[in-house]
């Protein structure tokens, strides 16, 4: 009402008022006239998007708190555009204050990978991605490791970055080493403290784009729970034919780990093919209709289906493949702790883990098999009754 009618009632208004503003300034109306309906609807527009909050807020009254909250979710967004805007601008303060040309910001998501976020200067991406992932800056003993709250490494100044609670780290800042000068009096001169606040406006920058994609990650699963509803009030579910393509061995595999690093909340999950086979749509009716824990329900299934009869055991062979998965999936244990509980090598833990995603995808295919014939033996049974009653 108010971006088509009230416009169009403002506009006439404006052509009537143009008649007499040409009749006092002795020019023809004509001339006028489309300047006003320029600026009226402009103007018009403008007053629309500064009033709309509090229009939202007045037509949905009794849920007030929610508008009000999805209003600032959606004001305060973090697109990546403005993440990268921010981190080049403190990159470039950082690079202006100790007098350097290469710095790198990357990221290290929930499944211990990096991702470069920004490189300024001469550095390649591939050099960076292969050397920061072999290093190990989840240790929160800082006092033993680093040096001045950095690691020297490679020709470059490392700044681990932690979240706010300081348990974990979800980033590094890497800065080409300065000159002997400004190393010399690095905290003589206060270097130091403003490098620290620089990089905690980094952390906060990639720890808010990380609670971000957990909240967008948690609506995609509403909106999939909101609409499972809507179908069982009334709705037919028609039912979906899984991609064969899923099932292929090599694919499932990606899938299923794909699925498992996002296992507690992430678009590789929500988003996942595998909600499209039958034994997640089967078990959704089971979970309020919610096909993301429906799917989480899944992989726990399938992951228990590993677990070797008799006493749980850390070392024993036969343990592993369900240890591995158990700690570092669904309890989040870093790699380095799953390996020291484990009593194995990282790179050991690596060619397991594969194997153990591998077995959770045969699994997987297993119930899926079982879950058609199901439905196929339940069939062949009616078929035989109906036989017998005939004879």
């Amino acid at each position: 009402l108010a971006r088509g009618p009230l416009v169009a009632f403002g506009v006439l208004v404006g052509l009537i008022f143009a008649d007499r503003l040409g009749g006092w300034l002795d020019v023809p109306a004509d001339r006028i006239s489309p300047f006003i309906v320029v600026a009226g609807i402009v103007i018009f527009q403008w007053l629309i998007l500064l009033i709309k909050p509090q229009i939202e807020r007045w037509f949905y009254f009794s849920e007030r708190n929610e508008v009000i909250r999805i209003q600032r979710l959606r004001d305060r967004v973090l697109t990546p555009n403005d993440l990268r805007q921010l981190l080049e601008n403190v990159s470039a303060a950082l690079c202006e204050l100790l007098q350097v040309e290469s710095t790198f910001i990357a990221s290290i998501g929930s499944d211990q990978s990096p991702r470069v976020e920004l490189i300024t200067g001469h550095i390649q991406p591939e050099e960076i991605m292969s050397q920061v992932d072999l290093l190990d800056l989840s240790n929160n003993d800082k006092e033993t490791r680093l040096h001045n709250g950095l690691v020297e490494w490679s020709g470059f100044w490392l700044f681990p970055l932690f979240d706010r609670e300081g348990d974990s780290v979800i980033g590094v800042l890497g800065l080409e080493e300065p000159s002997k000068s400004i190393q010399e009096s690095y905290s003589a001169e206060g270097y130091d403290q403003r490098v620290d606040h620089l990089t905690a406006q980094i952390a906060e920058a990639l720890e808010d784009r990380l609670l971000q994609q957990e909240v967008f990650a948690a609506m995609e699963g509403l909106l999939t729970r909101v609409s499972a509803t809507r179908r069982a009030v009334g709705e037919p579910d028609d039912e979906i034919e899984v991609d064969a393509e899923i099932l292929d061995q090599e694919n499932l595999t990606k899938l299923v780990r794909d699925a498992l690093r996002h296992y507690w909340g992430g678009p590789r999950l929500t988003r996942s093919p595998l909600l499209q086979l039958k034994i997640v749509r089967q078990s959704a009716s089971k979970h309020q209709g919610s096909l993301t824990k429906a799917m989480r329900a899944v992989l726990s299934e399938a992951i228990e289906s590993l677990r070797p009869e008799g006493d749980r055991s850390l070392t024993t062979a036969e343990w592993v493949l369900y240890n591995i998965l158990e700690l570092k999936f669904l309890k989040r244990y870093q790699v380095r702790e799953v390996a020291r509980r484990l009593a194995m090598s990282e790179s050991d833990l690596y060619r397991k883990q594969r194997v153990a995603v591998e077995a959770v995808a045969q699994a997987i295919a297993q119930m899926e098999y079982k879950a058609a014939n199901g439905i196929n033996e339940q069939t062949t049974a009616e078929d035989g009754l109906d036989e017998q009653a005939t004879a």
